[in-house]
């Protein structure tokens, strides 16, 4: 099993498959800030990839959509919508 490591806390979770990173830290008690509660409609659960970029799924249209509206960076990543198909170690501004 993968795990998802969330950077500064040092707290890691096994990612379930076909698990996002928004679902895999609401189970490991990491807060996010979002506005829709992980409905995959607002951006606001932006994740920076630090390690492990190549392991997530290729942004769909959606997030495609989200990242282009909220000006992401290019490692950044909406988290209710990246599937981890390894492990992989994330950060966000408000942990």
């Amino acid at each position: 099993m993968h795990k998802v490591k969330f950077i500064p806390s040092g707290k890691s979770v096994d990612i379930k498959p076909g698990e996002t990173i928004y679902n895999a830290a609401v189970r490991a008690g990491m807060v996010f800030y979002d506005g829709c509660d992980g409905k995959k409609c607002c951006g606001s659960c932006r994740v920076k990839v630090l390690h492990g970029q190549n392991t997530v799924n290729k942004p769909s249209e959606q997030e495609k959509t989200t990242i282009e509206k909220y000006h992401f960076q290019k490692d950044e990543r909406v988290a209710c919508l990246t599937y981890p198909k390894g492990d992989i170690q994330i950060t966000t501004s408000y942990w």
